[in-house]
Parts: C-alpha cells; sequence; structure tokens
C-alpha cells in the first residue's frame, strides 16, 4: 500500500502545482487519468472511473481528441478490472474507427 499512497501523493502534488500555474487543460486531464489509472491499479477500479468518465466528458467537449483517446483506453481498462469484458469490447468497437480512421476499414 505504501506505492500507491506515495504514487497517490505525487499525482496529487503535480495537479495542485497545475492548477496554482494555470498549466494546459491536456496535462490537467493527464494527471487525472493518471490518478484513475491508479486507484484501477490498487483494486478499486469505481474510484478511477468516475474520473475517467468526467475527462471524457470534459475533452469531448473540448475536443482535446488525445485526453479524449486516453480517456476512453482508461475507462476500458477499468472496466476489464470491474469483469465488465462486453461493455469494454463495445466501447472500444465504437471508438477505434474514429480515432484511426486511416486504418478502419483495414480493420
Amino acid at each position: 500500500m505504501g506505492n500507491f499512497e506515495s504514487a497517490f501523493s505525487l499525482i496529487s502534488t503535480a495537479t495542485e502545482s497545475m492548477k496554482l500555474e494555470s498549466a494546459d487543460v491536456y496535462q490537467q486531464m493527464h494527471l487525472l487519468l493518471l490518478k484513475a489509472r491508479l486507484f484501477a491499479e490498487a483494486g478499486i477500479p469505481e474510484k478511477g472511473f468516475s474520473i475517467a468518465v468526467r475527462v471524457a466528458s470534459a475533452s469531448a467537449k473540448a475536443r482535446i481528441m488525445p485526453a479524449l483517446w486516453e480517456a476512453v483506453r482508461v475507462l476500458s481498462n477499468i472496466l476489464i478490472a470491474l469483469g465488465e469484458r462486453d461493455p469494454a469490447k463495445r466501447l472500444l468497437d465504437a471508438v477505434l474507427p474514429q480515432a484511426m480512421p486511416e486504418v478502419a476499414g483495414t480493420i
């Protein structure tokens, strides 16, 4: 549990520092997704799920596509951690053709 606490502390410190410096929105989203991944890795994916959904929603509204694709990846990993493989597959099946239109016809 020590590594989790240490990692969580580092991410929280970086997040607070970014807020004070008025950092780039993508950087803030990336840190939130790191926190979501950390919760999933620590065995509490439910906490990470809500964070990842918020980031996915905000990035879609702001049209920050790299953050959206990253959020979808984190969401699908969390769904798999929760034992929800079919919803994770449906999510990726819906998003991947939009994320990679140049290869969508070859899959």
